[in-house]
């Protein structure tokens, strides 16, 4: 299985990333700097990084 880091929101029920197209960020380090980068340059305050995993049948 793999894992990704992925900026975005809950919006009522549903995940929606921040970005039109989402960077997957292969460390939550990674992923913290870049959430970081989005709060900085006023964008939305309620942003969360997000945990995907992968997994294959």
């Amino acid at each position: 299985m793999k894992t990704y880091y992925v900026i975005g929101e809950d919006l009522g029920g549903f995940f929606d990333t921040a970005a039109s197209t989402p960077t997957f960020h292969r460390t939550i380090e990674s992923a913290e700097e870049d959430l970081r980068n989005w709060q900085e340059h006023g964008n939305h305050d309620d942003l969360k990084i997000w945990k995907i995993t992968e997994a294959k049948p």
